[in-house]
């Protein structure tokens, strides 16, 4: 499964190439933030507008040596004015499977840091109190960067529509999710340093322009799952005011308990050659396991999430990288954070054909089978209940609509009832949720590869952060139509919590309270429209599922209490004839 997210991040990727148009020689006017004085880059774009760019400012110090593992701190002032005119180093991942055309990505640990774009006045000033949009990016937890939604297309597409937009680095896998499940190492390093990073916008982005009492956040993926965790996170209240999710939510799969991680780095560090002193004593391991980690070179962590230490982590044998409850940024059960999620205005939504990224032309059915059992955390009878109940296996199984049943049965596990609940669950809030699904799609000759065309995982970041103008890829009229529509819905919602903006004739209605149908706005090139019922109804479908699961369960549970207890009568009364 490792394998499907490496994909469609290379698909994310192939479009970060930025088209850099800023003239290097020319800077923006100083701006004195609360460690140092900055200058930027100028992009300029004619009649609308020019942007400045501060690329790669530190929002905290390198979490190296023995900071590796702990929770951010903030950074350090410096003297003088520091140019911020490209992309700071990525935090260290896996990069596979490179295009040739990408550049090459600097790594180090001293990598937390953001990007932030503002709109300038014609003396290459910043204005003032503009809506701030600070984005998460995705990859499964396990890899990317800032950089992978790039600068030029930011610029050009959402910031000169007057907003500031800043995205951010983050630790990923090993390096942000490592954990001793104690004191030593609590885990969660990648969402503190989201933390640190919204605690940094609201100390500096005054001097940006950006209004700190208009913050939005927002994420796609493992970024969307990120949105959601700070939504419901009590250590993050008052750092924002809205949020957007998109394609990923928190749900069961997207956190876990610390001692999956803990035994997962014990086993990684006795393949590097780790040997506690005394493994009976969980403390002291933890001590030594901690200090063993710290020591390693980075590389060889970054290598250690993708080797096959232990089959039994998952269908390949990959570590499971994700948030953990640790009493902390996310105390309590999963309920109990749903229960507590902040009463922010949310936007969140899906594309039409999600897992539709991961299949290739083989076997559609059984690809969809493997990864149902995989994403249910290997409950087979769930798997093949949703699939007798969503696929008409009367159709031939080369048929198009075949092959989009199964993969909406993928789609819905992974994605789409994560991402209801969350909807859900916000409307019992007082501020407005608006649902959407995103169905635009226009093939490329790199689509070709997939079982039928649709809109898929990553398919709208695009049209949101700019088209990647390539000799295989030349942007369409429509194209450029559906980039305008989704980023003026984005950058309205960000300025008025509302994607309809101000003043304008209500096209998108938020989602009713109390509703179990939520409508939500169907996203495409001149068939945009409300819908009544999110996920097409399938979500009515799939409590049925649960239910008959639920009993067969429980009757088979009831099953095997009485032969048990039938088998122990028998073999009293047995025992009773032979005495």
């Amino acid at each position: 499964m490792r394998s499907a997210w490496m994909a469609i991040t290379m698909i994310v990727f192939s479009y970060s190439r930025s088209l850099v148009r800023a003239n290097a020689a020319t800077l923006t006017a100083q701006i004195r933030t609360k460690y140092g004085k900055a200058q930027g880059r100028v992009y300029d774009f004619g009649d609308n507008g020019k942007v400045g760019a501060f690329m790669g400012i530190p929002y905290a110090r390198a979490p190296s040596g023995e900071f590796r593992f702990q929770k951010p701190r903030p950074p350090r002032s410096w003297r003088g004015t520091r140019r911020f005119t490209q992309f700071g180093p990525a935090c260290y991942f896996l990069a596979e499977n490179r295009k040739p055309h990408m550049p090459p990505i600097r790594f180090d640990e001293d990598c937390l840091s953001v990007n932030v774009f503002t709109p300038l006045d014609k003396d290459l000033k910043v204005k003032s109190k503009l809506p701030v949009m600070v984005y998460i990016h995705g990859g499964a937890y396990v890899m990317g960067s800032s950089a992978t939604v790039g600068d030029e297309g930011i610029a050009r597409i959402l910031v000169t529509k007057n907003v500031i937009v800043i995205t951010l680095n983050y630790r990923t896998g090993i390096f942000g999710f490592f954990t001793t499940g104690d004191a030593n190492a609590p885990g969660n390093q990648a969402l503190w340093d989201m933390k640190q990073a919204l605690e940094w916008v609201n100390e500096n982005v005054e001097a940006f322009g950006g209004d700190v009492k208009n913050i939005m956040i927002f994420g796609q993926s493992a970024g969307g799952s990120a949105t959601h965790a700070l939504l419901m996170s009590p250590t993050t209240k008052g750092l924002f005011h809205k949020a957007a999710p998109m394609s990923g939510s928190t749900g069961e799969n997207g956190v876990t308990q610390p001692a999956l991680i803990r035994q997962q780095m014990l086993d990684l560090a006795k393949f590097y050659g780790f040997q506690p002193t005394n493994e009976n004593s969980a403390s002291d391991t933890n001590k030594e396991l901690l200090k063993f980690m710290q020591s390693l070179e980075p590389e060889k962590l970054a290598m250690g999430g993708a080797l096959n230490v232990n089959a039994n982590y998952s269908g390949n044998g990959q570590f499971k990288m994700v948030p953990v409850y640790d009493n902390d940024f996310l105390p309590g059960t999963l309920e109990d954070l749903k229960q507590g999620i902040h009463d922010v205005p949310l936007l969140t939504g899906n594309t039409e054909f999600e897992a539709l990224a991961f299949f290739g032309k083989g076997n559609v059915y059984e690809t969809a089978i493997a990864m149902a059992t995989y994403y249910t955390k290997g409950d087979s009878m769930l798997a093949k209940a949703a699939m007798d109940f969503f696929v008409d296996k009367s159709l031939p199984q080369d048929s198009e609509e075949f092959m989009k049943q199964c993969v909406l049965v993928v789609s819905d596990i992974i994605f789409n009832k994560d991402i209801y609940h969350l909807a859900m669950k916000s409307t019992e809030k007082k501020n407005p949720v608006f649902l959407y699904t995103f169905k635009y799609f226009r093939p490329t000759p790199a689509t070709e590869r997939y079982p039928f065309q649709g809109s898929m995982h990553c398919s709208d970041l695009q049209y949101l952060f700019g088209l990647d103008e390539n000799e295989v890829y030349e942007p369409t009229p429509d194209d450029h139509i559906i980039s305008e529509q989704l980023s003026t819905y984005f950058v309205n919602f960000a300025k008025y919590s509302d994607p309809n903006g101000e003043n304008q004739t209500e096209q998108w209605e938020p989602v009713a309270q109390n509703s179990s149908i939520p409508q939500y706005l169907s996203i495409d090139v001149n068939a945009t429209r409300l819908q009544p019922n999110f996920m097409e109804g399938r979500m009515e479908k799939w409590n049925e599922i649960d239910q008959q699961v639920n009993s067969a369960r429980a009757f088979t549970k009831m099953s095997t209490l009485l032969l048990s207890m039938y088998s122990f009568s028998g073999a009293t009364t047995t025992m009773r004839m032979l005495t």
